[in-house]
């Protein structure tokens, strides 16, 4: 049996390097541009709707320019966002050989954001939720973000499920349905953040 190396989350695109704080912390980074890194993110099913992928990649790539813009979510580091769930799964090029539909929807929506009143916005996701997402503030304490509220999620909810993962935000599983039935993916992100435009900001 041929061992398939797409399995394999050991090819990089950019530049992997050790860096060490004064403090002997040590981290392994991978130096990538941003849609390049996008396109590494490995959060869903290859197989759902191109409207969504949309969505999840816009998504994607605001929660991670967010914290770009403020110099990394993760203070004393030496990076922006770590590639596990707590951040986003980032699984490299491999991720990109096996989720070729996903890639394209990063390409079509090259340098596209979601922006609250001309500002970057900290789209978070999570998988599923109970048929109502929540605020921000409800999870994490805080003022929390004007665009995050709770808003209803009713095709998790026809569906009668449970919540899997924070409950903040965009749940997946309902994106995906919603493209299913037909929605597009700036109706996607609009259904879930409140008050928000979807801009392109670079070429």
């Amino acid at each position: 049996m041929k061992w398939d190396k797409s399995k394999n989350n050991n090819a990089y695109r950019g530049a992997v390097e050790l860096r060490v704080s004064i403090y002997g912390n040590a981290w392994l980074v991978n130096e990538i541009l941003l849609d390049d890194y996008i396109k590494g993110i490995d959060e869903v099913p290859n197989v759902w709707a191109s409207e969504f992928h949309k969505a999840q990649a816009i998504a994607a790539r605001s929660y991670a320019l967010y914290y770009m813009e403020r110099g990394g979510k993760h203070n004393g580091t030496a990076y922006i966002l770590n590639a596990g769930s707590y951040d986003q799964v980032y699984r490299g090029y491999n991720a990109e050989i096996r989720n070729t539909r996903f890639v394209s929807s990063v390409e079509a929506t090259r340098g596209t954001v979601v922006r609250y009143n001309g500002s970057t916005a900290a789209t978070v996701y999570f998988a599923r939720s109970d048929g109502r997402t929540k605020s921000w503030s409800a999870v994490w304490g805080g003022k929390g973000y004007a665009y995050i509220q709770p808003r209803d999620a009713e095709f998790d909810a026809a569906k009668r499920n449970t919540e899997f993962g924070h409950g903040v935000g965009m749940p997946q599983t309902d994106g995906a349905m919603r493209a299913d039935a037909g929605a597009t993916y700036d109706q996607i992100l609009n259904a879930y953040y409140t008050g928000v435009t979807i801009d392109r900001v670079y070429e």
